[in-house]
């Protein structure tokens, strides 16, 4: 497996939808998500001022039928989680701030209210008072942009969440510059084990410059997935395995991984791709393949470069690319002559029977037939013989 590097465009990552800590130093780009026919954007996910920050959000491809929420709410919200975390208040009881919208096609009067256009889609604006309101702290704490389908969480469809960074607030230039120079740094994954996954397999994304011995607070997103008991080795590297599982979906995902002794952010995405269509017959050609290459000889492996870290290494080796399915073969359908050949000798060997059935009977005929002569002429004989006397 090839080694990924994401260091450079850090924009690019918040596009796909990653939630920040406390002074993220990335550009503040527009963000998108996308879950099946739904997509939303959100016009700014990073470096959001700490009060009266202004978003526009846009959807397309939702229910008309079904109203939904946009909301701003910590990041660790469940889908069966009520909105009552989220900037502005408990949403919709008795909240008649901006900083949260209705979309329906009957507003009810709501402050903050769209109604869905052509093919689902809409567009709201959100003025959110501040970053750290009603018991949420979106400037020390993970938050995200929510668009939530009403009804219960059984039968609406999945929350679509995108990740939002908001800048420490500063009360003069001083401490602002202190603010700056003190923020984290952001760091790409060394290594991406699967850049495309599928359900049921293993993912494996290994950072390195971690303080030796920290606990680092790892989370999954697009839906948060919290990944307990990662801490970085004695070198720093922190290495974190996990199932590609139900809870992610198809689509662009993000791993972040928070040390909480030296704040240092990573960030990685990958793509979770629909598992390949594969037959019996492929399946069983696919671990045949992979049982005799794993059975060659070591020489003919590839030399590893001295380059690579260790530990990257060992998490390359422990995976693999996704097998892909071996052409069935046809050797089954290709014994039809089989068949042939011994209808052929079976009518053969019958044919032969017949003949010397024949031949005898025919030998045996002609015996008779000579014996009968031979039985008429005797008496012919004995006949001459008496009138002679």
């Amino acid at each position: 497996m090839p080694r990924r590097h994401l260091f450079a465009g850090l924009a690019a990552i918040l596009a796909l939808a990653v939630p920040l800590a406390v002074g993220s130093v990335a550009a503040a780009d527009p963000a998108t998500q996308k879950q099946g026919a739904r997509t939303v954007a959100v016009s700014q996910a990073a470096d959001l001022p700490d009060t009266n920050a202004g978003l526009t959000v846009t959807g397309s491809g939702f229910d008309p039928t079904v109203d939904a929420y946009v909301a701003v709410c910590r990041a660790d919200i469940a889908a069966a989680d009520p909105l009552t975390r989220c900037l502005g208040g408990p949403i919709p009881d008795e909240n008649d701030t901006a900083g949260w919208a209705l979309v329906s096609n009957d507003p009810e009067g709501k402050r903050n209210a769209a109604v869905f256009g052509d093919g689902g889609s809409f567009a709201v604006d959100l003025t959110l008072g501040s970053a750290a309101d009603s018991g949420v702290d979106c400037v020390t704490e993970s938050c995200v942009l929510i668009v939530r389908s009403t009804g219960d969480a059984a039968s609406r469809p999945k929350d679509i969440t995108i990740g939002l960074g908001f800048a420490a607030p500063s009360s003069s230039s001083s401490s602002a510059s202190s603010t700056t120079s003190d923020a984290p740094a952001t760091v790409g994954a060394d290594t991406i084990a699967l850049p495309d996954a599928y359900l049921g397999q293993q993912q494996t994304v290994v950072f390195t410059g971690f303080t030796p011995a920290e606990e680092v607070e790892v989370t999954v997103f697009s839906e948060p997935v919290t990944i307990n008991g990662i801490v970085a080795t004695a070198g720093g590297v922190v290495a974190i395995t996990f199932p590609i599982s139900d809870a992610l979906v198809p689509g662009v995902h993000t791993v972040q991984a928070v040390g909480r002794q030296s704040g240092l952010i990573g960030l990685a995405t990958f793509t979770v791709v629909a598992a390949p269509v594969t037959s019996a017959a492929s399946a069983s050609t696919s671990v045949a393949s992979s049982s005799a290459e794993s059975s060659a000889p070591s020489s003919a492996a590839a030399p590893s470069t001295t380059e690579s870290a260790p530990v990257v290494t060992t998490v390359s080796s422990t995976t693999s690319e996704p097998v892909i399915p071996a052409t069935p073969t046809t050797s089954g359908t290709n014994l039809w002559w089989l068949w042939v050949t011994l209808a052929l000798l079976v009518v053969a060997a019958g044919v032969g029977v017949a003949l010397v059935a024949s031949r005898r009977r025919a030998q045996l005929l002609e015996q008779e037939r000579l014996d009968r002569e031979a039985a008429f002429a005797a008496a012919d004989r004995e006949a001459a013989a008496a009138d002679t006397a």
